[in-house]
């Protein structure tokens, strides 16, 4: 990347891409490269803020920037396993990858993708981290190395088929996770497993095994992705699941068993004067009765994922809504609106009462424990 190629960069940097490529400045014959860079850093802008400031980088094209870990998923990531070595065999953009290089000594970046490998080798240089890069499969780069005791495994595998559509289960991804585990078990080994936030998590532990962790990681309220921990070096009872969402007031935790969960014995009322919301997190990690045992909350109803208390919760893994009035008869032009188990979709709701979408009023919607259909109006707490 030259310094004339950044400045043009830097300068066209909110630019309609697809303008530039129709009409390229005069004297310009990389084009089609600054474009890519351009379009990928405008993808990048909100989720990888590090990278975007460091114009020295070589982007690889926007469908791998659409698809890496955002910096903060990233982080989290590299918090969950430690050791002195760790192999991401499934390397990417790379995001990840450096995510891992802040906390092992020795780290190695394995793709299939040559140009990855090259863009990576180079942005690497730039961040001034020392990564060892091979440019081959998982499963080649597992059969020709010899690893030490204690190498730690990061595996994000392809979650689409020869083509193109999307598999959520290991055994169809690529590298097939599954086929893999015989490796791991004799190198005793630890291994960390990214998932589509699409997945079930239970047909995901069918698939693999030891599975120490889930991690079900949100970030603004939006299931971004889930992670299976593995330990080969002992046997797992059965796994802890951690309900993460990185909200805009802090970090949401919530631990749960799947034990826990279909033994928890929970109490249904009607609204009292707080309705709590639980995050993204709780709802697909399934803690639906665990959350309500847990912080001593009512369910509203067994099918409707919400929860009443008379006072607000401490550290409550979501939003909390003080009900200002039940049913509506406040005159509103404006609200948000928010449907838990009820026939209207929000979009209905708003034409029925004849409101716009916004301002600090919320209606929230929902079927209770008779079935009966309620609204409310509510506030933000």
């Amino acid at each position: 990347m030259t310094e004339a190629q950044q400045r043009f960069i830097s300068q066209h940097i909110h630019a309609d891409v697809g303008k530039l490529l129709l009409n390229p400045p005069k004297g310009i014959s990389d084009m089609a490269f600054l474009a890519e860079q351009i379009r990928s850093r405008q993808k990048a802008k909100d989720k990888l803020p590090t990278w975007v400031d460091q114009q020295a980088l070589i982007f690889p094209p926007s469908l791998s920037v659409e698809q890496c870990s955002s910096e903060v998923t990233a982080k989290y990531k590299a918090g969950l396993v430690s050791g002195s070595h760790i192999v991401d065999l499934t390397g990417g953009m790379g995001v990840d990858t450096l995510a891992f290089a802040e906390h092992f000594a020795q780290v190695t970046y394995v793709e299939q993708n040559p140009e990855l490998c090259e863009r990576f080798a180079y942005n690497a240089a730039v961040f001034g981290k020392d990564v060892k890069v091979h440019c081959d499969t998982a499963e080649a780069f597992l059969v020709s190395q010899t690893l030490s005791a204690g190498t730690v495994f990061f595996i994000d595998p392809a979650r689409r088929d020869e083509n193109a559509r999307k598999v959520f289960r290991f055994a169809d991804c690529t590298p097939n996770v599954v086929s893999l585990l015989d490796f791991f078990q004799e190198q005793k080994a630890t291994v960390l497993v990214k998932a589509s936030p699409l997945i079930d998590l239970r047909q995901g532990l069918k698939e693999l095994s030891h599975v120490k962790e889930i991690h079900v990681v949100s970030v603004k309220n939006d299931c971004k992705e889930v992670l299976f921990l593995l330990d080969f070096s002992r046997e797992i009872k059965g796994p802890t699941i951690h309900a993460i969402n990185f909200a805009t007031e802090g970090r949401e935790v919530f631990r749960f068993t799947f034990e826990e969960e279909s033994h928890a014995q929970i109490s249904y009322a009607p609204a009292g004067r707080y309705l709590l919301l639980p995050n993204a997190s709780i709802l697909k990690a399934g803690a639906f009765n665990s959350v309500a045992k847990q912080l001593n909350v009512r369910k509203i109803s067994s099918n409707t994922h919400l929860y009443t208390a008379d006072e607000l919760i401490i550290n409550f893994p979501g939003r909390q809504f003080e009900i200002i009035e039940m049913p509506v008869s406040k005159k509103l032009e404006r609200a948000n609106v928010i449907s838990r188990n009820y026939p209207l979709s929000p979009e209905q709701i708003l034409k029925k009462y004849g409101l716009k979408e916004g301002g600090d009023y919320y209606l929230i919607a929902y079927r209770d424990m008779h079935e009966k259909s309620q609204i409310v109006v509510a506030m933000r707490r």
